[in-house]
């Protein structure tokens, strides 16, 4: 190649190279091989699936098509046109999704409120005050406590913690409300023969130190929002029993201590009803009590009215004299004959 006098010499490294009719037909990347793919975004030309990737992790390339770019109208052509519809398209594919996924988190609450709505009534008739938490907070989402209209039970979601077990938890669904403290977790930790879906050998290797102690070693809690209520005596009662006159709050949380339990708070027993049978069915003294209310209350009442009775005496003596006063005279013996 000739130079012109006084022009500099150039050199052109591997990717300056001169322009060349093959390279409209050849791949861009290792210029090697007749191009087969066309990049989405920014054209660039490759042969293979080797290339492609190549191309992207050198320029920085997504690879999708740029839908909202500007585009000139002299430049706009039916390629881009087609582009812009597909782009319409998958808009409205979305919105759409959305749509359905709003309905169906609106169905789905309103399910779950007519299951916590029947389990909340009979767990009032039980003595529970049951509370259930906001949709979508991961409490509520776990729980799966429920009553059975068939069996007429309420079957519990439980809650355990094990705080000298490195603070292990675990969550046991389907627990029947009439079966015992002890039966629950006689079948969580000790039966061959456990009812549920948990991993049982795992968790009974987790907590070893437990299963070796016994259960008679101990010290049961049931976690409430500023205190823990002892459970250790009520063990053998039905878990109905041990949450009655106790805020629950979509499920039980029940804590179990080896060593170091704290100072527990003693477990409500049957207080309120009796206060309740009392104000259904007085005793004997509240009973004589009313009686002399009344009976007292009749001697006023009689009282007043003859004091009533003395005050209009008056009265009533003017009324008839006058009565006589205006009465016409008999008629004289003269006048007759």
């Amino acid at each position: 190649m000739s130079l012109s006098p006084g022009a500099a010499p150039t050199h052109l490294d591997d990717t300056q190279q001169i322009p060349s009719a093959q390279d409209d037909t050849q791949c861009q990347v290792c210029r090697q091989q007749a191009w087969k793919y066309k990049c989405p975004r920014c054209g660039r030309r490759s042969c293979s699936v080797a290339c492609v990737k190549q191309h992207k992790a050198d320029q920085g390339c997504s690879g999708e098509r740029s839908k909202t770019h500007f585009v000139g109208k002299d430049a706009y052509n039916e390629g881009i046109m087609m582009s812009d519809y597909v782009y319409l398209e998958d808009v409205a594919r979305i919105s759409d999704n959305v749509t359905r996924h709003r309905m169906q988190e609106y169905k789905a609450p309103k399910a779950h409120n007519l299951r916590s709505k029947a389990l909340f009534r009979q767990a009032r008739q039980i003595g529970i005050r049951y509370r259930v938490l906001p949709f979508g907070m991961s409490k509520h989402a776990a729980n799966r406590s429920n009553y059975n209209a068939k069996f007429k039970q309420i079957f519990w979601t439980m809650e355990f913690l094990f705080p000298d077990a490195g603070n292990k938890r675990v969550l046991d669904h389907g627990n029947l409300g009439d079966r015992t403290l002890r039966q629950v977790l006689d079948n969580l930790l000790f039966t061959s023969t456990p009812h549920g879906r948990q991993d049982y050998a795992t968790l009974r290797h987790e907590l070893r130190a437990y299963v070796e102690a016994g259960m008679d070693a101990w010290t049961i809690g049931l976690k409430q929002d500023r205190s823990r209520i002892n459970l250790t005596p009520w063990l053998d009662r039905p878990v109905n029993d041990c949450l009655k006159h106790e805020t629950v709050i979509e499920y039980p949380s029940i804590v179990i201590w080896l060593h170091n339990a704290p100072e527990l708070a003693p477990k409500k027993d049957d207080v309120d009803n009796s206060d309740a049978k009392r104000q259904d069915h007085p005793s004997d003294n509240d009973q004589d009590d009313h009686e002399s209310d009344d009976a007292s209350s009749s001697r006023r009442s009689s009282i007043s009215d003859d004091d009533k009775d003395v005050d209009d005496q008056p009265q009533k003596e003017a009324k008839q004299e006058n009565e006589i006063q205006m009465a016409p005279a008999p008629p004289s013996d003269a006048a007759n004959h």
